[in-house]
């Protein structure tokens, strides 16, 4: 599900990529294997309407989680545990926690299906639940 949500994101910047270099005569898109790109939006809690830049990050993640990728955890979570971690440590080892959930405990095609019931579920419950707010709004206008 994880490479599935990476690679849903993956195709939303490269289409939002692909938007911008059709609009300029821009330099083509590098692989996502490493891709980092700032893409402006407007400031919304300033006085004016002034631009910052997001910039988003995509790396590719191993496919085997091996001896350097445990000795980093280790090293890191240590770290962590006698409280002298910065804040890109951290960071490293979220990521790093998340790859090795993912190896070494991947999802069972049960908990997949599960994931997916789940989520089915839940859109048509919210798409219930906006028709009877909708319907309770109308019906409080009629008295």
């Amino acid at each position: 599900m994880a490479k599935l949500g990476r690679g849903a994101a993956s195709t939303v910047l490269a289409t939002a990529l692909v938007a911008q270099n059709q609009a300029t005569d821009a330099a083509p898109l590098r692989p996502a294997d490493d891709l980092a790109h700032s893409i402006p939006s407007v400031d919304l809690n300033a006085g004016n309407a002034t631009e910052i830049a997001v910039q988003w990050v995509v790396s590719e993640s191993p496919n085997e989680w091996d001896k350097t990728l445990e000795r980093e955890f280790r090293k890191l979570a240590l770290s962590e545990a006698q409280g002298k971690i910065s804040q890109p440590q951290a960071a490293r080892l979220e990521q790093l926690n998340r790859w090795r959930n993912e190896l070494l405990y991947p999802p069972t095609a049960e908990d997949v299906l599960l994931q997916l019931r789940r989520d089915s579920l839940l859109l048509r419950m919210e798409k219930l639940l906006k028709e009877y707010v909708e319907f309770e709004a109308s019906t409080n206008k009629k008295r």
